[in-house]
């Protein structure tokens, strides 16, 4: 570990776009996803994470972070966890409402680019249920009021990217292709929070999986991964377009970034992963570079000032396994790298320290999505499975979901009672 350096969060102006509850719904389609979350957390260098971003004058510290979460009825809605006393209620604010009707704020949200700035939550809906979204959503979280700030009668609207200052969306535009080749064109609206108003910024030749992925010093950094230039920048106009730009700060807190490197390939070949990872610390200033931390199995997750990272365990439990072409079990086990254990160091790779082990009750199960902050920014959420040891004594049964509340300085952990 380097010597302790001391850091400023306030220095640097660094948003990402909020909120990917792309909620794995069973353990199976997380073993099928995690080569490519390998190769994805080294192309995008971020995670999955849900934090209340800070405007201008106005930040809604609250002791809530907010997830998607099914009701006993099976209806998906928005909760929130009270981080204190570990429960998760419905985010809309209506006690009577059953979330399954379009009388509730959230019915038919998408639960993709869902963000919150300040008190509000932006997000994208259905007014009936069809496939597209149609309308941009503002909910006050604290006086339980729904403002539909856009909507249309026909195209869909979909890319939603949300920070402090603005809100971006695409919505469809028409179809240039043919019935085996369709070519989609979208215009790119902005919506700013401070002045409530609403700007077309017309075609800018972006596919329907386009996102603005960050925001720094005045620069938007889009992925397009259906495009010839899959990484560019652009101010917030879409104006000075400078292709192959990627934010490679990303994952940041004041003084310091985080980045990835390819480990040792198949250090670990128990655990069929083709490498690990390297995390490196980068000093700002300087963009002086330092391998923190030395093949690990996952990327890791940032919140403050703080780096929460895994390591391989010594001895690897089995959690499922794979599966052929036909979608038949083979014989081939599938070993949870990341186990129940979960470490903490600063930006600067000092003060590195266990900060949880959750025992034989809860795992990582091959996720790491950290779902929500709180807004006082002592806790954070994730997203683990409940288990525990088979009688065979080297795999693990599945109990399903739970919803995990962490405490960032001391590494308490309770699980949220979801009414």
């Amino acid at each position: 570990m380097n010597q302790t350096i001391k850091t400023n969060s306030g220095d640097r102006k660094r948003r990402n776009s909020r909120f990917d509850w792309s909620f794995s719904q069973s353990v199976k389609l997380l073993f099928r996803k995690w080569l490519l979350l390998i190769l994805l957390a080294i192309l995008l260098l971020s995670t999955s994470c849900i934090r209340n971003n800070k405007s201008e004058g106005e930040y809604y510290s609250d002791n809530y972070a907010y997830i998607l979460w099914k009701t006993a009825s099976g209806i998906q809605t928005p909760y929130r966890i009270n981080v204190k006393t570990g429960t998760g209620t419905p985010a809309c604010s209506d006690p009577l409402c059953n979330h399954a009707t379009s009388v509730c704020p959230f019915h038919n949200m998408s639960a993709s680019g869902f963000g919150i700035v300040g008190k509000n939550a932006f997000y994208l809906r259905n007014y009936e249920t069809l496939k597209f979204y149609r309308q941009l959503c503002k909910y006050d979280i604290e006086n339980g009021k729904l403002k539909i700030i856009y909507e249309n009668n026909a195209a869909t609207i979909t890319g939603l990217s949300v920070f402090d200052d603005y809100v971006y969306f695409l919505e469809f535009v028409s179809n240039n292709g043919d019935g085996n080749k369709p070519v989609y064109n979208f215009d790119l609206l902005r919506y700013s929070i401070s002045e409530d108003k609403l700007v077309n910024l017309g075609s800018c030749g972006l596919s329907q999986n386009a996102t603005a992925y960050a925001y720094a010093d005045g620069r938007l950094f889009w992925r397009d991964p259906d495009s010839k230039t899959s990484y560019f920048s652009t101010d917030t106009d879409f104006d000075n377009r400078t292709d192959g730009d990627k934010d490679e700060n990303s994952m940041s807190d004041g003084d310091y970034s985080i980045t990835l490197e390819r480990g040792d390939t198949m250090k670990y070949p128990v655990y069929n992963i083709p490498y690990s990872f390297n995390i490196i610390s980068c000093k700002l200033d300087t963009s002086e570079k330092t391998v923190i931390l030395k093949n690990t199995p996952a990327f890791p997750m940032t919140f403050g000032n703080k780096v929460f990272y895994f390591e391989y365990q010594d001895k690897p439990l089995i959690v499922g396994y794979y599966e052929d072409e036909n979608g038949s079990k083979t014989d081939n086990p599938i070993y949870d790298p990341r186990g129940y254990k979960l470490y903490v160091c600063d930006f600067n790779g000092e003060n590195g320290r266990l900060l949880c082990d959750f025992g034989d009750n809860y795992c990582f199960c091959l996720t790491n999505e950290m779902l929500g902050k709180s807004g006082n920014d002592n806790y954070f959420v994730i997203k683990m499975q409940r288990c525990e040891i088979s009688a065979d004594g080297v795999s693990l049964d599945m109990l399903g979901d739970a919803i995990m509340i962490i405490d960032v300085n001391t590494g308490e952990y309770k699980e949220a009672k979801m009414e």
